[in-house]
């Protein structure tokens, strides 16, 4: 629950960039969606914690060293949960970047020409933002279980 929460609020703020961007232009929505970084990396870190944790397996603790080195990363670009493969990762980001561009477009398409433009980009965009999670929780849960490499 606390995964769709964040990703939500992670939405929500990049549509809001999309609004800025088109009211006030980019010096004002570009910092806006570092919060929305900081909101869908924090999403996919408990994601994958929790796929690893749900496993059964003893779950290794990561030092928090690790943690913020990655968290720092991942405010440039989203790149998934840790333990999945690393290309698994690079897609998930590749596809959390397409999510957010998505909602940025949606808010500014909603102020420039109809309010109705944005659901359908946000459906679409949470499709593709689904996508980028399964991209990495999945991998976490099968190499937990020992189905996967």
């Amino acid at each position: 629950m606390v995964v769709v929460i964040l990703t939500l609020a992670a939405g929500a703020v990049m549509a809001d960039a999309g609004y800025l961007l088109h009211r006030f232009g980019w010096s004002t929505a570009g910092p806006t969606t570092i919060a929305a970084g900081v909101l869908i990396s924090v999403a996919f870190m408990i994601a994958t914690g929790m796929a690893a944790a749900t496993s059964g397996q003893p779950v290794t603790p990561v030092p928090w060293h690790r943690r913020a080195r990655r968290l720092a990363l991942m405010l440039v670009v989203p790149l998934g949960g840790d333990g999945a493969p690393v290309v698994a990762q690079i897609g998930s980001g590749l596809l959390s970047l397409v999510s957010g561009a998505i909602l940025v477009f949606g808010g500014w398409a909603a102020v420039e020409w109809s309010w109705w433009l944005l659901p359908p980009l946000v459906v679409t965009a949470g499709l593709t933002i689904s996508g980028a999670f399964a991209a990495t929780v999945v991998p976490v849960m099968r190499r937990a279980n020992g189905t996967g490499r």
